[in-house]
């Protein structure tokens, strides 16, 4: 619909132009009544799909958090059960760690939706920014328009006869409208609406690459998109963060499932981020993200290192246990790490982690270049 009324503006607005209308207030400025119309249209689309999202993501959380309970729930009572009857239960605890295991595999989708609820909003205001970048340029590109159409037409209207009578009139009104500032601002405008397009197109790609390659068979993949997706997604809570980037060049292709891959890196860089804000705040000038790719004969190895509040050394060993969290309760669902690290073994890749407390944080990722059961 608010595509629809821009075109009808605009299609008024070239008829009047035309002739094929008559020029009045109406068609003066149908362009402009177009242009806030769909401003105003697109801000309810956009205000709708947050609050769905919003929503969806409630709903998500409160799913993930039953699920968390009923599976705490278990894990005492078999816990409970095998100090009561270590010998007699082993079976049916090896059954419990089975049915564990199965569910943490059908979290690993709810868990990563969860984490894309959490990004929505900024997601959403990275988008409408281009958006009104676009539509606050349209209005004076029209205005500038419209001054140098008038301006052809009082050349078109110059004839043999009045040509001496007409000319002084067309060079003081060049002069009222700065026509070399008037060429260089249009040059402007439209360079910037185009920045504007480039940046949604950018953001939208960035999702795109990012929510790819979930299942299905492993293809070679390149992990510079991952990354870059992933620092897509989470722009708005790194604006001012230094983010220092040391990417190796020859980088392989990697046999994997980038959408998979995707999801540990941003559980990694969400640690960072919120490790980086509980030491200095959010999007603080202080706080560093340093990313490292690098590879040899058989493995491809990206870094993740922050200098927030770091990790205790007995945090550290429980650091990828289902349902281990150091966060306030609401915040966490501690299967953020234990997925990731799922997700590395199943690609037989491993994660290392190195932290010290009050200094930082460095995860590195080790991924196999092929697979073993081949791609």
């Amino acid at each position: 619909m608010a595509w629809s009324v821009l075109i009808l503006g605009v299609v008024v607005y070239a008829l009047k132009d035309l002739g094929a209308m008559p020029f009045n207030k109406f068609t003066t400025y149908t362009l402009s009544i177009g242009v806030a119309l769909q401003a105003i249209l697109l801000s309810f689309v956009i205000a709708n799909h947050i609050n769905v999202l919003n929503a969806e993501k409630e709903d998500a959380n409160d799913e993930v958090l039953q699920q968390i309970k009923r599976n705490e729930d278990l894990v005492r009572n078999q816990n409970r059960v095998l100090e009561e009857k270590v010998a007699s239960r082993t079976l049916e605890l090896q059954t419990t760690l089975d049915e564990l295991k199965a569910a943490q595999s059908q979290l690993v989708q709810s868990e990563k939706m969860a984490s894309l609820g959490v990004l929505t909003a900024g997601i959403a205001h990275e988008i409408n920014n281009p958006i009104n970048f676009v539509s606050a340029n349209v209005i004076p590109l029209r205005e500038n328009l419209y001054d140098i159409s008038k301006l052809l037409k009082m050349y078109q209207d110059v004839t043999p006869e009045n040509i001496e009578n007409e000319l002084p009139k067309i060079e003081k009104y060049e002069k009222e409208i700065e026509l070399d500032y008037l060429y260089g601002e249009i040059e402007e405008l439209i360079a910037g609406i185009n920045v504007g397009a480039e940046r949604t197109q950018n953001i939208v790609s960035g999702l795109k690459t990012f929510a790819q390659g979930d299942a299905g068979e492993r293809i070679r993949s390149d992990i510079y998109k991952g990354l870059k997706s992933t620092k897509a997604t989470l722009k708005n809570k790194v604006k001012h963060i230094v983010i220092n980037e040391d990417f190796d060049p020859d980088l392989p292709l990697v046999a994997c499932r980038l959408g998979k891959i995707n999801q540990v890196l941003l559980n990694i860089f969400n640690n960072a981020v919120e490790a980086l804000e509980e030491k200095n705040g959010p999007n603080s000038k202080n706080s560093k993200i340093n990313i490292e790719t690098k590879f040899d004969d058989k493995n491809v190895y990206i870094s993740i290192e922050d200098n927030g509040i770091g990790i205790s050394e007995e945090n550290k060993k429980r650091i990828t246990e289902p349902f281990f969290t150091t966060k306030e309760v609401g915040k966490g669902t501690g299967l953020g790490m234990s997925i990731s690290y799922s997700i590395l073994q199943e690609h037989n890749g491993d994660l290392i982690v190195e932290s010290v407390i009050g200094k930082g944080t460095k995860f590195t990722i080790r991924l196999p270049i092929d697979t073993a059961d081949g791609v």
